[in-house]
Parts: structure tokens; C-alpha cells; sequence
């Protein structure tokens, strides 16, 4: 399958997304982590504050709400439904997996839901579904159960298409990426980890989801070669991970990932078309 992407160079940028990497990474303020908590936070900036099974009655549009597992603990989650959605078809559905940071203010994934993944993932039309981290690291048990269960709540809420369920992460999101779709590969279909490495143990995982590593060459957090090497004995063995290199653009500058995040959607449209062509 041919990539649809072109080799990016460091190029400026307009002034919405410079604002919207400005807004990203620089936010000041967090205060609390409030990932999983006794009682929900109320939070006055919200669009909405509102359970997951009662999101079918607002239509479309982004939500944020919280979700209690069956073991009563709350969490955290903002959530896309595209205009287009009715009970009638089903939709896709994409993971969102936010970076890190010192500290995780409830609902933190609205900003790279909005920033990054919804704008990017326009293409596929999908329901985004953008938990928050919980102990500051997705690759964590507790926190794969809390966004293993939200997502299973999502796919029997809504009409969902679970042929087409991808998980994109950002940084300390692109390590969840990699980890959740090493360990369920009935899951997800799908995988877009973006400036981040897999898990040390990659070698280990028989990687039958197709995923697509986004990486820069510049990056100062997560060495570009690491990722490049790790793909590369993925692909000596015949996995399916492949990896687009961007040149000179700096971790931090997330604004320029959005560009290949949006022909990223491209290739999973390809991925999924060529699983369904040989059904």
C-alpha cells in the first residue's frame, strides 16, 4: 500500500495554529489531576457535563463528560459526534491519547481532541473519544481497564463500526498508541502513534494491527533513531508498522503533526478498505 504522504520540511506556520500550539503545550493553571475521582468535578467551561449513555440525545457535537465503571470510580472524557452520525449507519471510531504534562486537569483531552485528532481525522468522520490519563502514564493496568472499558461503553452506546476503531496518541499518547494496539489486536484496527516510541518489550508483541509511526528527525524527547530501528525489525519480521519521518520539526511543536495526522486519515481509509476488500 503507498503511502499518501510527502516529506515534510520546517515551513511557518499560520497564526491559528501557532495559538493552538501556544494553547497546547504552554497552558498554565492545572491544579489537580482529577483523572479518576469519589465525585465528579464540575467544570463551568464545559460544553456539556453529561454521561456517556445520554450523549445519543444531544445528536452531534463535543462533549465533555464522565463515565462511572463498575467499580464506582469516575472517569474523565471528552467526546466528538460528528454531524453525519445517526443510529441508522455505523461510524467509525477513533481513540484520542493525549500528551503529558506535570499535571492532568480533568477533561486535559479536549485540547488535543480539538487541537489535533478532530481536525485531523475530518476525513474519516468518526466518533473521537479522548479519555484522560490516569497515574501519568497510559501504559499503566489501572489505566488500560478505565480506557478499555470507556471504549467498550462507547462502541455499545453508539452505532459503531468495529471494523474501524483506530488509536491516535500524541507524545506520552503515541506510547499508549503503540502499547494498546500491540496488546489488543481484535480491538483496533488501527494505529497512529505520533512523536513517541513503542514500549521497550516491542519485540515481544506480535503486531498485527496496522500502524503507522509518526516520528521527526529533530525531536528532542523521543530519538528518532530508536523509533526508526524499532520499525525497522518490526518490518524485518513482516509486522505491519511503518514510519513517516518529518525533518527538523522539534517535539514541541505540535501544530506541524497536524498536516500528516491529516493524511495519516488517508492511509487508515486505505487500511480499512483493503481489510474489507478481502472479506
Amino acid at each position: 500500500m503507498n503511502l499518501p504522504f510527502r516529506k515534510l520540511s520546517n515551513r511557518g506556520s499560520s497564526t491559528r495554529w501557532s495559538v493552538i500550539c501556544l494553547i497546547l503545550f504552554l497552558l498554565p493553571g492545572f491544579t489537580s489531576c482529577g483523572v479518576a475521582r469519589e465525585k465528579p468535578f464540575v467544570d463551568p467551561e464545559a460544553d456539556e457535563t453529561i454521561d456517556i449513555s445520554k450523549i445519543p440525545l444531544y445528536d452531534s457535537g463535543t462533549f465533555r463528560g464522565y463515565w462511572e465503571m463498575p467499580d464506582g470510580q469516575i472517569v474523565s472524557y471528552t467526546i466528538s459526534v460528528p454531524e453525519t452520525y445517526s443510529n441508522g449507519q455505523a461510524v467509525p471510531v477513533v481513540l484520542s491519547l493525549h500528551y503529558g504534562t506535570e499535571q492532568i486537569t480533568p477533561h486535559f483531552g479536549d485540547l488535543m481532541l480539538r487541537g489535533m485528532t478532530q481536525p485531523a481525522m475530518q476525513e474519516l468522520d468518526p466518533i473521537i473519544i479522548a479519555p484522560d490519563v490516569y497515574q501519568k502514564t497510559w501504559v499503566n493496568i489501572r489505566c488500560e481497564e478505565r480506557v478499555m472499558a470507556l471504549m467498550n461503553e462507547v462502541c455499545n452506546t453508539f452505532n459503531v463500526d468495529r471494523k474501524k476503531v483506530a488509536v491516535v496518541g500524541y507524545s506520552l499518547g503515541a506510547e499508549g498508541a503503540w502499547h494498546l494496539a500491540g496488546k489488543y489486536p481484535d480491538f483496533f484496527t488501527a494505529a497512529i502513534p505520533v512523536a513517541g516510541h513503542p514500549p521497550s518489550d516491542y519485540l515481544k508483541t506480535n503486531w498485527t494491527v496496522p500502524t503507522l509511526a509518526i516520528n521527526s528527525t529533530a525531536d528532542e524527547i523521543f530519538p528518532f533513531k530508536f523509533v526508526d530501528d524499532a520499525v525497522k525489525q518490526l518490518q524485518a519480521r513482516g509486522d505491519q508498522v511503518q514510519l513517516f519521518a518529518l525533518d527538523e520539526i522539534s517535539h514541541y511543536e505540535s501544530n506541524k503533526f497536524v498536516e500528516p495526522m491529516t493524511e495519516a486519515a488517508t492511509w487508515i481509509k486505505q487500511v480499512w478498505q483493503a481489510n474489507a476488500d478481502q472479506q
